[in-house]
């Protein structure tokens, strides 16, 4: 202690003629990081200043500091954070709320993503008619996906009233940003003539060039519209080629159609293995018309070895995820005994499925399960009004059948010119057996 004192009074001595003036000890005040400097830093954390290392736990602090203090970029990452769960746990409704505070400064990403999370039901309740004019505030701030949410609103009429025409208009916007989910929707009310006029070659063009950047949906529509027969754009060899792009994304849809061209042999060599193969795929994938698909093959022997027992339950698998035809064939399963045992009292409910859904075949056989009391009490009344919708819908066995009652008298009046009447309609149809019944009541 003697020693310092001393050096430091031999400084003093040093110095005592200098004019100069020294602070000696004078601190300059910190100042805090401002909310754009916090943010920066909080970004710098994400970012991972160009490396592959990032560090979002550090940069969550950083982020909720300037966002307390009102700014809109880091309130808006805060939401996309809490949103994905990075550097926190995931929680919806707190990223909602930071995107809410973001949105009510005119973030135009917080506006957008605000809308879809409500759109979505997520942090809060579902909320249709909010998110749609979220949409239309990012829409008018420039975000192209708010183009297509707001096309996709009015084609389904979902928090608006549905309108084809604001639909088509809306996709093309995005479609024109590059927004490939637009084209391709946009694409498809072309072929439907939904808003726009009919175009078959227009809608082909919008979807490839949804599918030139991978779109495994627009590959696959690409390749349905390809596949179609006699609208003059068919082209068999490259909807092949198509779909095994799809398939090679994972479209189970792809999967299903190229196993049909392949048990067909179009456009390509037929190969009952190869497709049998293409529906274990999308059955694997849980798709419904792949384990369908699957079940005919197994039940047939059809590029595979012929197993009843695992075709039928595959039927049911297909019918447990409310596939009419699945419904259909795994009933009739059930009517005949067909890999499982025979119990048409079973097979009638999943009938019903069937033709609620639409199913024309299924309308008919319950209907017949009526008139004969086959796994039901009978009853002529709701048999005929089973087939007659068939028939309504346009399916020859519906008339088919309705000229029999007519003809022997089942259920309704006899009355052989009305009988003539509806065979003559299954023979319209190109129904065989129809017009073999004309011939011999003549």
């Amino acid at each position: 202690m003697k020693t310092m004192l001393l050096c430091l009074s031999l400084l003093a001595i040093g110095l005592a003629g200098c004019e100069c003036e020294f602070h000696v000890g004078e601190k300059k005040e910190k100042k805090d990081p401002t909310p754009e400097e916090l943010y920066q830093q909080g970004v710098f954390h994400l970012r991972g200043n160009g490396s592959t290392t990032t560090r979002p736990e550090q940069a969550l602090p950083l982020f909720v500091r300037a966002a307390e203090q009102g700014h809109a970029g880091a309130q808006y990452n805060l939401g996309v954070m809490y949103e994905r769960g990075t550097g926190v746990a995931a929680d919806p409704a707190m990223a909602l709320a930071w995107y809410r505070k973001a949105a009510a400064q005119n973030h135009p990403k917080a506006i957008y993503n605000l809308g879809v999370m409500l759109d979505n039901g997520r942090g809060a309740a579902e909320n249709p008619q909010e998110a749609f004019t979220w949409f239309q505030k990012a829409a008018e701030a420039g975000i192209t996906e708010a183009h297509y949410s707001l096309g996709f609103c009015y084609e389904q009429g979902r928090g608006v009233a549905r309108d084809f025409g604001k639909a088509a208009a809306h996709y093309r916007k995005a479609a024109d940003g590059g927004d490939r989910g637009a084209m391709l929707n946009l694409g498809l009310m072309y072929e439907a003539g939904r808003g726009v006029d009919k175009n078959l070659k227009e809608a082909l063009a919008l979807i490839r060039k949804a599918a030139d950047g991978g779109h495994d949906k627009a590959l696959f529509n690409v390749g349905r519209i390809l596949e179609r027969e006699g609208t003059g754009l068919t082209d068999l060899k490259a909807a092949v080629e198509v779909y095994r792009k799809a398939v090679e994304g994972g479209s189970a849809k792809a999967m299903n159609n190229l196993g049909l061209m392949y048990e067909e042999g179009r456009g390509v060599e037929k190969d009952m293995k190869a497709a049998a193969e293409l529906f274990q795929k999308a059955a694997a994938k849980q798709d419904s018309m792949g384990m369908m698909n699957v079940g005919r093959m197994l039940l047939d022997g059809l590029g595979v070895t012929k197993d009843e027992k695992a075709g039928a339950e595959w039927f049911r698998k297909a019918a447990e995820l409310d596939n009419p035809i699945g419904q259909y064939n795994y009933a009739l399963c059930l009517e005949e005994g067909r890999g499982v045992e025979k119990d048409p009292k079973k097979a009638t409910p999943f009938y019903k499925k069937a033709a609620d859904a639409g199913h024309l075949l299924a309308m008919v056989n319950l209907g017949l399960q009526y008139i004969n009391g086959r796994g039901v009490e009978q009853d002529y009344e709701l048999g005929i009004t089973w087939i007659r919708k068939a028939a309504d819908a346009g399916h020859p066995l519906g008339f088919m059948n309705l000229g029999y009652f007519h003809e022997e008298g089942l259920g309704v009046k006899k009355d052989l010119a009305l009988a003539k009447q509806y065979y003559q309609k299954a023979a319209d149809l190109g129904f065989p057996p129809a017009a073999a019944k004309l011939k011999k009541m003549k």
